[in-house]
């Protein structure tokens, strides 16, 4: 728990040195590894213990996503993205398992949360590089778990991902105007790649299993096996 609020008063702090003409920069920079350690500390903490402590777990969505979308719109550093990402799915995959409410916040630094997260989503499958890829998968990981852990944030998703329709599929297509189906479709690709590489966990495949089977139940998605 001290962690927990270890976090938020890094985060607390780090908004403010943000908003002042400091001229020691290694200042920040240490600040910012402070800050990395700490999330990764976070993520296995989480992972471990999170099912005893969901009460502290709901606030510290908060104080993660109030890094990603800040280092989302500075294009910042790919490992904070990809703890603060990691992080959050630990949560909401804790959140689900306890089958506790889960508690989104509908805005967050003047964003809009779900369709913030879900056009950064879009973009870095547009992108298409290696870092980028990373980053879709456990952006689709995360969408998925808050979809299965909410409907009515699942509908906000699918509708924000209705924008952003996929071109690739055509009418006669099983899942044509399915816009689940990018999730579905990122995350097979995730386990497919990880598989070969032999990095993903039990427990880890175990969910992402998992996020497919009741998105494609939901969502009425036609996917090969995984």
């Amino acid at each position: 728990q001290r962690r927990v609020h270890g976090l938020s008063s890094l985060v607390t702090l780090m908004e403010v040195l943000s908003k002042k003409n400091i001229e020691k920069v290694d200042i920040l920079q240490e600040l910012r590894i402070l800050l990395l350690e700490t999330l990764k500390v976070l993520i296995n903490f989480v992972q471990c213990f999170g099912s005893s402590m969901i009460d502290k777990l709901q606030a510290l969505i908060h104080s993660t996503l109030k890094i990603l979308i800040n280092e989302f719109k500075l294009q910042g550093d790919f490992d904070m993205i990809n703890c603060c990402l990691c992080l959050l799915v630990n949560i909401v995959e804790q959140v689900n398992e306890t089958r506790s409410q889960l508690d989104m916040p509908i805005m967050m630094e003047g964003t809009n949360v779900i369709p913030f997260v879900v056009q950064m989503f879009h973009e870095r499958i547009e992108k298409d590089t290696t870092q980028d890829n990373v980053v879709s998968s456990y952006i689709a990981l995360l969408l998925g778990y808050i979809t299965v852990s909410n409907q009515q944030l699942g509908n906000q998703i699918s509708n924000e991902l209705m924008k952003y329709k996929d071109q690739i599929l055509s009418p006669e297509d099983p899942n044509y105007n399915k816009p689940m189906v990018r999730i579905v479709a990122v995350l097979q690709e995730f386990v497919f790649f990880q598989s070969k590489t032999k990095i993903l966990t039990h427990g880890t495949l175990k969910g992402l299993h998992y996020v497919i089977t009741k998105l494609s139940e939901t969502y009425d998605i036609k996917v090969s096996n995984v």
